[in-house]
């Protein structure tokens, strides 16, 4: 019993020492991996189904345990945020860029300025809310492009069981 004691305290002792060793990445070079990121996805728009009215504007960024950055960016259409648009790109610690995670919406046609104003709206909120009192905290109104979207099947599935369907059957497409 000892050694098996002894045996994973060694174990443990030894992923502590490495976990010590990951090199953490220095803000300099987090923030020009980011900056490139956000180059590279502005310059990637035609490919991801996106036109000139499309941009990004970046949430945030991080690096992990493996020396990776993050950065997270936040999908607009005319300058107005897309509701669930977001991309990650990732950026290995040598600097090579990994396959980005992304949910963006293709396919936007709109017109982006507001047919209410500010205390139209709220009060319409308001109404539907029917709140019994005050706010605790003083509402705020964002305009946004909230996507409508439906799923459809893309032309290889068109004939299969919808209980053979994957993700790569679909698409969800903008309305």
């Amino acid at each position: 019993m000892a050694t098996k004691g002894r045996l994973a305290l060694s174990f443990l002792t030894a992923a502590l020492a490495s976990g010590a060793l990951l090199a953490s990445v220095p803000e300099s070079v987090v923030a020009q991996r980011a900056t490139a990121s956000s180059s590279r996805l502005m310059a990637q728009r035609a490919q991801l189904g996106l036109d000139a009215d499309h941009a990004f504007t970046m949430a945030k960024v991080n690096s992990d345990d493996l020396s990776q950055v993050h950065a997270h960016f936040q999908q607009t259409y005319q300058n107005v945020k897309v509701w669930g648009g977001q991309a990650i790109t990732h950026v290995d610690a040598e600097g090579t860029e990994l396959p980005m995670t992304n949910a963006l919406h293709t396919g936007i046609r709109l017109n982006t300025n507001p047919s209410l104003e500010t205390t139209e709206a709220l009060a319409i909120v308001q109404g539907d809310l029917a709140p019994k009192g005050t706010f605790s905290v003083d509402p705020t109104i964002e305009l946004v492009v909230y996507p409508q979207t439906a799923t459809a099947r893309r032309g290889h599935a068109v004939n299969k069981l919808d209980s053979d369907l994957n993700a790569e059957d679909v698409d969800t497409r903008v309305l």
